[in-house]
């Protein structure tokens, strides 16, 4: 197994070529955010085949976390086919995030890109984070 580490993630490829991909975001004023996941090599975009999603943030209720992982798995490896999924799933579960809104956890998820470049964002309140927020 080969690994490339870059500051804030890093890249595993197996031998049988599946990407596995690492980051983490912690912005001043939300919670840390890890994500874990695996790309299909096979299709024009990459689709993501596996994620996991872990941090310090909390969720309501907690079987949301479960939803979002199954949204996002299937999605293309773009920003706003990840952020339509997560906003569909938070809005079609009745999910109330603390400490993340959509648009950060849409953030680490592309982090795991080496060439993303965060958009700049207005501030929300990473307290209350609903389905109307973001």
């Amino acid at each position: 197994m080969y690994a490339f580490i870059l500051p804030g993630l890093s890249h595993l490829v197996s031998p049988m070529n599946t990407c596995f991909l690492y980051s983490h975001l912690k912005k001043p004023g939300y919670k840390l955010v890890n994500i874990q996941l695996s790309l299909s090599d096979t299709t024009s975009p990459q689709t993501i085949t596996f994620i996991r999603i872990i941090g310090d943030f909390f969720m309501h209720p907690e079987e949301g976390i479960d939803a979002l992982e199954h949204a996002i798995t299937g999605c293309p490896f773009e920003e706003r086919h990840i952020l339509t999924a997560i906003r569909r799933t938070i809005s079609t579960n009745n999910l109330v995030l603390y400490g993340i809104s959509a648009r950060t956890l849409t953030e680490a998820i592309m982090r795991c890109k080496p060439q993303y470049k965060p958009q700049s964002e207005s501030p929300a309140n990473p307290n209350i984070t609903s389905t109307h927020k973001d």
